[in-house]
């Protein structure tokens, strides 16, 4: 429970910085800053690649511990996420590797926890373990 308070504490206190305005056809990433305690703790920057990809980068540091990670998410139609893959370190400096995939109509996933597959029936969203704050847009 500790583990969702810290996530949603994250998640609140994310703070949209600037675009920069680069004359492309893919829009500026999107850098968000992590703010505790009033003091910049570190920060997310999210870039949309076209095509239904995103990748977003995170980390915070909390006392020397905290994230640094990579994600790659691939939305399917209705925004349903339907290839994550999230690899660096957890908040304990764990090397993370983990996966989650739908591919001809059976959702598959990894991570540090559990390993499993599925029927990708309905809009069921894979919520990752270690997975960066903008994940829960996408949920929302």
């Amino acid at each position: 429970m500790r583990r969702f308070a810290i996530v949603l504490a994250l998640v609140s206190t994310l703070v949209p910085l600037g675009v920069d305005a680069r004359p492309s056809q893919e829009p500026a990433p999107v850098r968000y800053l992590v703010i505790t305690a009033g003091r910049t703790a570190g920060e997310q920057v999210v870039r949309q690649l076209g095509g239904g990809r995103v990748e977003a980068t995170f980390e915070f540091n909390d006392r020397g511990r905290g994230p640094k990670t990579l994600s790659r998410i691939e939305v399917g139609d209705g925004g349903v996420p339907t290839r994550v893959e999230v690899t660096g370190n957890d908040y304990y400096k764990n090397t993370i590797t983990e996966t989650f995939s739908v591919e001809n109509g059976v959702a598959r996933w990894k991570n540090e926890s559990e390993r499993g597959e599925a029927p990708a029936v309905d809009r069921r969203f894979y919520v990752s373990l270690n997975g960066p704050p903008v994940e829960a847009g996408l949920l929302a």
